[in-house]
């Protein structure tokens, strides 16, 4: 690994007629005559009311749950035991994380640190997969880090022409249909009503179904980490899979945008022989450890794909700092994935640059409207391929990215 990469410790004018003879006091409405046929949206939180309006009693109920809950911990629960992990940007050669992970880190949590990581707004859907016997590409390769097979466990194929009971043979068949599904599903919220068990894989009459074969499902805000890797017992067997694979054969699948599929493969660390990493002092901080590449910029327009490859771009050496993940999640900084790198910024400086480049872009288009009135005045024609192009391309690189 390159040593780059590695952690770096109004007035009024004089020919206004209304300025000059001002309307009589009594002429002079006190107040604006009140808009009829339109719901007036009273100040403070949106009513019950409207809220049931525009979107339903059951949104509503939703509402007024989510109300009353006090919002989860932004950091996991103080601990000494940590997890190293390699995070790897799906189809994306050499643009990954080295991270310890505390093991009390939800997948809420967890969220959001990709996201810091990584640069992504999270104004998208995402989801999260554990799956087992986890099988990688090959770490000469340039897909190394990436998930190349993973799926449940499978008993070997029996004969069909040895076999007493011909059912041996077609549940087998009927298992290996779903041998690729993933061990936890996690999500943001559970269904409103719960899946029905599946049927036994036959009946009395032979009629087949699908095999008894569930995915668990879990809350982001109660999976940990610790719950998928297990470090806490002498033989590491209670984890996802309930010992059904070790935990090198456990891995992490998240899948961001949906439309657009940027996926993150989460598997244990290779820099060592060992992937547990003790703490000192109880600590709850995720920690970047090393970093290279950074993700395309995310919604760019197709006319912008003339962006350097992933593996070329940096990354701010402020992300190997514990505390700037803090100040993120406070929205003191922030994370984005520019054209040549990905930056950590004040938001405070950065709103104040967006809107001075906002300024700057108001006051051209300004002078281009003013000078083709101008021409036009003169009885001259715009000459095509003049100053006088979209806005949108005319524009420098650092006002988007």
């Amino acid at each position: 690994m390159a040593n780059e990469n590695a952690n770096p410790s109004a007035q009024a004018s004089p020919t206004d007629v209304s300025a000059q003879n001002p309307a009589p006091a009594s002429a002079v409405p006190e107040e604006p005559a009140p808009v009829t046929g339109k719901r007036q949206r009273p100040d403070g939180p949106m009513p019950d009311w409207e809220y049931k309006y525009l979107f339903g009693k059951e949104a509503l109920e939703g509402w007024k749950e989510a109300r009353q809950k006090p919002p989860p911990p932004m950091l996991p629960e103080p601990t000494k035991d940590y997890i190293e992990v390699r995070i790897q940007l799906f189809r994306f050669h050499n643009v990954y994380r080295y991270a310890r992970l505390p093991v009390t880190m939800t997948f809420q949590q967890l969220y959001k640190f990709l996201l810091y990581i990584f640069g992504w707004s999270g104004a998208h859907l995402h989801r999260f997969e554990v799956v087992g016997n986890v099988e990688m590409y090959s770490p000469n390769g340039q897909k190394k880090g990436m998930i190349k097979k993973c799926g449940r466990y499978l008993p070997e194929m029996p004969d069909p022409h040895d076999i007493e009971d011909p059912r041996e043979w077609i549940e087998w068949w009927m298992l290996q249909r779903h041998h690729s599904d993933p061990y936890i599903e996690v999500v943001s919220k559970l269904p409103k009503y719960p899946r029905s068990p599946r049927p036994p894989p036959y009946d009395e009459e032979w009629h087949y179904y699908d095999p008894p074969l569930e995915t668990e499902v879990r809350l982001e805000t109660e999976l940990t980490i610790g719950d998928v890797w297990d470090v806490r017992t002498p033989d590491r067997r209670r984890n996802a899979t309930k010992g059904e694979c070790n935990n090198r054969k456990i891995g992490i699948r998240m899948e961001y945008d949906l439309g657009a599929s940027w996926e993150v493969h989460i598997t244990l660390s290779d820099l060592g022989n060992s992937y547990v990493w003790q703490s000192p002092t109880p600590n709850n901080k995720p920690t970047v450890i090393q970093a290279k590449g950074a993700p395309p910029v995310e919604d760019c327009p197709r006319e912008r794909y003339d962006e350097p490859e992933g593996k070329k771009k940096g990354v701010s050496g402020l992300i190997y700092d514990p505390e700037n993940f803090v100040k993120y999640l406070k929205g003191e900084i922030g994370s984005r994935a520019r054209k040549t790198e990905l930056a950590i910024y004040d938001v405070k400086k950065e709103n104040e640059r967006l809107r001075k480049l906002a300024k700057e872009r108001e006051e051209k288009r300004a002078a281009r409207e003013a000078e083709s009135a101008r021409h036009r005045a003169e009885g001259n024609e715009d000459s095509e391929g003049d100053d006088d192009e979209d806005e949108y391309y005319s524009n420098s690189e650092d006002d988007y990215y």
